[in-house]
């Protein structure tokens, strides 16, 4: 939504533009309405100068750097021949009407018929607050998001009427060889909005960042800076970085009291006393009705950021998963780690003469087993020779995994499968002996992603911010909102059988079947 305030200045106020220009031409000279129509347009191409000077002033800071170039009025030549002929007008792939259509034939990227009027729009044009047939005492005025919309994935001008059925419209014929041809009419958008990049040429771009212009982009950029000036990312920098990706905003100061949290026809809606936040439908609250928050405070479940440091591993984080990244090379696929008690397998005649030990985990067989027989021989590596027997200068324990879980106080020989514990828990385990010195994990939840979010993959960025030791697992929860019907209003549930629809075509020709088998395709990432 964008605000204005007419008059804006004195530039605005043609009576003020005459006033300065003396008695003479205010009082005395005959012809001031042709005056004034010409002081308005000059006072007009002045603000547009001065508007462009504060842009540029605005673009030295990366916190007042604005999103858009604003033209306050920019003429829009429109063709009556041109209409719907633009690729938004155009049947997708992904259109409704290709699928199960009885009528006639219909093709990809044929033009389609249509309800609404659409037109090419000029380069880099992203939005308009109106659109009027005329600068001066015009006949009709359209509002953005109710007469047109401006498609920046087409780059069109949708109207919901054609302008050239408006007969007060003023029509320039189009000759070609003294024959007429076409029919041109001028509308003038009202504060246009151009996007020329301004975030990304200005700053970004020392960050080998690009995405699309907007708010949260902006927001992002300048949460990367502020990490990389401060030479590494605090927690509340981070959580910025991050919620600027996924388009979920924190609380932006100290003492704001929760007023409303609610679902409206648009989403989540958190109103405090001081802001209002926007969220995704499937967000869920954290907050509640009269809560004070502090600024940096998450207000919704989308996003949740855990510390492994304290050697806690929360209900919440139900495996993790070590790819090649944090692996040693040669391994197929990811090892995966529970965060369940699993049963504890000893074997006390393993062929090494000491005894062996492993638990289940996810991932190719031959991968488990590989990492077990490596992590068994790296301990008895260590093993031999023995320590001086002098030597306090190591106070963990060392040795085999069976070594290391072994419960005696005063350890002689192997131990048994009665000196080891029964169960074990996989990634409390992996957690508490080796994540915590470096790592943390970052739980997302996808249907609670905001409208304008950039796009997970710019979440690669972020890797800017951290020193070189640490490690991040980004755990994607694709769950969205579960519906709950409670049985309080009398919801009744009835079962009945029905026939199901002939298809429409059932013949397949036989040159069109084969079969190659099972393809079996290990897929897997790396945060960098």
């Amino acid at each position: 939504m964008q605000k204005f305030t007419y008059p804006q200045s004195d530039l605005d106020n043609s009576t003020a533009l005459l006033r300065v220009l003396g008695s003479f031409w205010r009082s005395t000279f005959t012809a001031r309405d042709q005056l004034r129509s010409y002081t308005t347009a000059v006072a007009a191409a002045a603000a547009q100068t001065q508007l462009n000077l504060m842009e540029t002033v605005a673009a030295l800071s990366r916190y007042e750097i604005p999103i858009f170039h604003t033209a306050n009025w920019y003429p829009l030549i429109l063709r009556k021949s041109q209409v719907n002929l633009t690729s938004a007008n155009r049947y997708k792939f992904d259109d409704a009407s290709l699928q199960f259509n009885t009528g006639p034939a219909i093709a990809f990227d044929e033009l389609a018929n249509s309800d609404f009027y659409a037109f090419a729009a000029p380069a880099q044009l992203v939005g308009a607050a109106h659109i009027f047939d005329r600068l001066l005492f015009p006949t009709f005025a359209l509002a953005v998001g109710v007469d047109f919309i401006v498609d920046t994935e087409n780059q069109v001008i949708v109207f919901t009427q054609n302008p050239f059925d408006n007969e007060n419209v003023v029509r320039y014929p189009v000759y070609v060889d003294n024959v007429l041809v076409d029919e041109e009419i001028t509308l003038w958008a009202f504060k246009a909005n151009f996007d020329y990049q301004y975030v990304f040429t200005q700053f970004a771009y020392a960050l080998g960042i690009q995405t699309r212009s907007s708010e949260t982009g902006k927001a992002f950029v300048n949460a990367i800076f502020d990490g990389l000036l401060a030479g590494g990312a605090s927690s509340a920098v981070f959580e910025a970085a991050l919620s600027a990706v996924l388009d979920v905003p924190l609380a932006r100061e100290d003492g704001e009291i929760v007023e409303v949290a609610e679902l409206d026809n648009y989403g989540l809606i958190i109103a405090t006393n001081k802001h209002v936040y926007r969220f995704a439908k499937d967000a869920i609250a954290v907050v509640s009705v009269g809560q004070v928050l502090k600024a940096g405070d998450k207000l919704v479940d989308t996003l949740e950021i855990i510390d492994l440091n304290r050697g806690v591993v929360p209900d919440n984080l139900t495996a993790l998963a070590l790819d090649q990244g944090l692996t040693a090379a040669c391994y197929h696929s990811d090892l995966i780690f529970e965060n369940k008690e699993l049963p504890l397998r000893v074997d006390t005649a393993h062929p090494s003469g000491y005894t062996y030990v492993d638990f289940p985990l996810s991932g190719f067989p031959a991968d488990v087993r590989k990492f077990f027989d490596e992590l068994h021989a790296r301990g008895i590596a260590q093993i031999k020779p023995p320590p001086p027997a002098c030597d306090t200068s190591t106070r963990r324990k060392t040795g085999t995994l069976a070594h290391i879980l072994d419960r005696r106080l005063g350890p002689v020989g192997e131990p048994a499968a009665d000196d080891l514990p029964n169960t074990i828990n996989p990634l409390k385990f992996l957690v508490e002996n080796v994540l915590r010195y470096h790592t943390f994990a970052v739980i997302i939840r996808v249907a609670g992603l905001g409208e304008n979010n950039l796009g997970l993959y710019n979440i690669r960025h972020v890797r800017q911010l951290l020193p070189p030791y640490a490690g991040v697992f980004l755990l994607y929860n694709l769950e969205s909102r579960k519906a709950v019907i409670s049985g309080k209003f009398d919801v009744q549930d009835r079962v009945a059988k029905f026939k199901g629809a002939q298809p429409l075509f059932d013949n397949v020709a036989a040159n069109l079947v084969s079969d190659r088998g099972a393809i079996i395709r290990t897929i897997s990432g790396t945060c960098q």
